[in-house]
């Protein structure tokens, strides 16, 4: 067999000293060509391949409102994306940052992808740290990232072997392959999928080799609003979270099931896709459908389709609609109960949720959808703050058989950690065969030693600090902080930390740092305010409140936590009156509420 040729990399080196960095020790994908040419050529078509493309010099300029708050021209150094739409990146004095300006690339028109009146200043401009490409973009559109971030200098020297996601991105051992080709890459799973088609925070530099969970920790439906409470896309959520929570994927679908590694695109087109496991045959043999019968629309029409109704669309970005990958069952019964939005009302926009839910509880095949009814009134329950969330949670996770919804309802549970049978479901998590549930238990010194880092972190930020310190997981919570040391949760995070730690001066001095770059939230004060009141200074701690108070006038949580600070000081006038306030702006504040309550039972004992 000829050896893989290697030839291309004075080539690739003087592409990649265009930008920030500088190229890593990698494989690039051109060595791949000759022994590989069909897979190549259908690979350097797609998406993938293109994910982020250097430009020729003046090529492309953006016109975006920069950080004086005037419309400035920026000169774009690369596009991110393909179809439907292309960002750009820039250099802002010294930052590669990520204008909210995009390009359609349907009819040439630019557009704002958030049009949500995002200002100058705030973590989401595109000149804040949240468009900030190094940290937000650059992982996902590039091959052997390596972000080398200086706290010193706040600058990055970021690394990568090659734009867009490579050959590299996802067959592991391909360095050793192109001295010995008799020597196999890593097959391609879902895993490397994962990895960027997942809405999940990073656990520390990604390591090739390693599992997911070993890199990342996933969002899962919680008290948020992030996902609706059947599961279904509502921020943008990407794939992973939503195929993990569906009957597919615990039925053993994959994502290379459906589609190409090469090509990412639909191994087969249309309703034939879905008909490859539930005609009856396939990899893995699906309940049999008819869908002449099944869909109960027309052949052609809207509706007609298995993923009109089992995939509907959300549009993020202003232009790019996504697929849903629950493959849920349209319920507009939940749509009444819960206000989850459902395929049929996608549609039949003029119709009402009980028309639909009528409609479709007459069907021969309707089966009652009991497993997503009780977890979605459980979750919602939770969410509303209901009498009955705790024993609607308990009774779910109890006969939820889906493991990564059971990791869901877990993480709910969390909120009632004195009541016996939340202990016990805690506990028994703790001995699951699903390092998702793992991270949900009872935080159990043994789980400090998980082979999983997701489950080792959780538990070692639950756990004393003592404890913590001599174990495993130790090392790898300061990896991870270091990490995400480049952003102002980073900073909050490392902060506190070492208050835990009882090194409250530095921890005020990451405080301070994180409310510099993000000013447009209260929680930095919030967390300067935790430090000062832990060094007996409730003075200090009450004038932050204050001002954060003042700054964030419709935050309940700001006024709750002034109304603590308050009552340190024994001003229960002031007290009493911030937390009205707290109940007034959430009026199911359960916390302020209680303090309330507790005060006005203090001062009757007090006047008798």
């Amino acid at each position: 067999m000829t050896s893989c040729s290697d030839d291309s990399k004075s080539a690739q080196q003087q592409e990649l000293a265009t930008g920030s960095g500088t190229s890593a020790a990698a494989t690039h994908s051109s060595a791949c060509l000759e022994c590989h040419a069909e897979q190549h050529a259908a690979w350097s078509k797609s998406h993938h391949a293109l994910a982020e493309q250097v430009l020729e010099p003046g090529a492309v300029s953006v016109e975006a409102i920069g950080p004086d708050g005037t419309k400035q021209s920026y000169p774009a150094i690369r596009s991110i994306g393909v179809d439907p739409l292309i960002q750009y990146v820039v250099d802002l004095d010294g930052h590669l940052q990520v204008p909210q300006q995009a390009q359609d690339i349907h009819d040439g028109s630019w557009f704002d992808v958030f049009a949500d009146g995002r200002q100058p200043g705030e973590w989401g401009h595109w000149t804040g740290r949240g468009m900030n490409w190094d940290t937000m973009c650059a992982v996902c559109h590039n091959t052997d990232l390596n972000r080398n971030w200086d706290e010193a200098t706040d600058r990055f020297e970021t690394t990568w072997s090659e734009h867009g996601v490579a050959c590299n991105a996802c067959h592991d051992q391909m360095d050793q392959h192109v001295k010995n080709p008799e020597l196999p890459v890593q097959a391609v799973s879902s895993e490397q999928c994962w990895a960027c088609h997942a809405r999940r925070s990073e656990l520390g530099p990604h390591q090739k080799g390693e599992t997911f969970l070993d890199n990342y920790y996933p969002g899962l439906p919680d008290y948020t609003d992030t996902w609706h409470v059947d599961g279904q896309i509502r921020d943008e959520d990407f794939e992973y979270t939503s195929f993990a929570l569906s009957k597919m994927h615990a039925a053993g679908v994959t994502c290379l099931d459906c589609h190409d590694p090469h090509t990412a695109k639909l191994r087969v087109e249309g309703d034939g896709m879905c008909m490859t496991c539930h005609s009856g045959g396939g990899r893995l043999p699906g309940p049999v459908i008819d869908t002449t019968t099944h869909s109960a629309h027309d052949a052609g029409t809207s509706g007609s389709a298995c993923v009109d109704c089992h995939m509907s669309t959300t549009v993020y970005m202003q232009r790019h609609p996504r697929h849903d990958h629950g493959f849920l069952i349209p319920d507009p019964q939940l749509s009444i109960e819960t206000g989850v939005p459902n395929a049929c009302n996608k549609c039949h926009g003029d119709k009402s949720a009980e028309w639909a839910a009528k409609i479709v509880e007459a069907r021969p095949t309707w089966n009652g959808n009991e497993a997503s009814r009780r977890r979605a009134r459980a979750m919602y329950a939770a969410r509303e703050n209901q009498d009955n969330a705790m024993p609607l949670l308990i009774a779910a996770t109890k006969q939820e058989l889906q493991s990564t919804w059971r990791a869901s309802l877990l993480g709910m549970l969390q909120s009632w950690p004195d009541h016996p049978e939340v202990q016990q479901l805690l506990t028994d998590a703790a001995s699951s065969p699903d390092p998702l549930q793992r991270a949900m238990a009872w935080p159990l010194p043994e789980l400090l030693e998980d082979p999983v880092r997701a489950v080792r972190l959780h538990v070692a930020r639950l756990l004393p600090v003592e404890m913590v310190e001599q174990s495993r997981a130790a090392l790898d919570l300061q990896r991870n902080m270091e990490h995400n040391r480049g952003q102002p949760s980073g900073a909050m995070q490392k902060a506190q930390y070492l208050l835990s730690r009882g090194q409250a001066d530095r921890a005020l001095k990451l405080a301070l740092q994180a409310e510099q770059w993000e000013s447009h939230s209260p929680a930095p004060l919030h967390l300067q305010a935790t430090i000062l009141d832990s060094q007996g200074q409730i003075a200090e701690a009450r004038a932050i409140m204050k001002r954060c108070c003042a700054s964030f006038p419709e935050d309940a949580t700001s006024w709750y936590l002034l109304g603590l600070a308050a009552a340190a000081e024994q001003d229960y006038e002031a007290t009493k009156i911030a937390l009205r306030q707290a109940l007034q702006l959430q009026p199911d504040f359960a916390d302020a509420a209680r303090n309330l309550q507790a005060i006005e039972d203090f001062e009757k004992q007090q006047k008798h």
